[in-house]
Formats: structure tokens, C-alpha cells, sequence
């Protein structure tokens, strides 16, 4: 597998690196300004590239939180 961490809040980014060949991007809000919007946004960025997975890091072990960011799971 062969991956890649975004820090960055645009969301095009995502589809530039997906379109790269990369196994999976890795969007993290946890230790980035990266909001819910911002989030939702770059997993529609990486879906446009084709075949690259996204994974999501949560600010907080909190439910709602998980649960937001898993009801877009549908979109990947």
C-alpha cells in the first residue's frame, strides 16, 4: 500500500494525489484546521480521481463526530 497525508484545506488537492496512483489518502482533522465542510469535501476530491481509498482521522473519540464523517462513507 502506498499512501499519502493531507494537511491542506483545499480540497482539490485530493484529487490531484488521487490521480497520482496512490492506495489511499489519509485526511487528518485532528491535528489540522481541516473542518467538516473541508473534509467532505476533499473525500468527493479523492472519489473524482478514481480508485483511491480515503481514510479520515477524527478530532476526538466522539460518536457524533465518527458518525458525521461516516454517513459520507457512501460517496467514496
Amino acid at each position: 500500500m502506498f499512501g499519502t497525508h493531507i494537511c491542506l484545506r483545499d480540497y482539490r488537492i485530493c484529487e490531484m494525489i488521487g490521480s497520482l496512483g496512490f492506495d489511499y489518502i489519509w485526511i487528518d482533522m485532528e491535528h489540522t484546521p481541516t473542518d467538516f465542510h473541508t473534509a467532505k469535501q476533499h473525500l468527493i476530491g479523492a472519489k473524482a480521481a478514481g480508485n483511491c481509498a480515503s481514510v479520515v482521522r477524527v478530532t476526538w473519540n466522539d460518536i457524533p463526530s465518527i458518525k458525521r464523517v461516516l454517513k459520507w462513507a457512501p460517496m467514496q
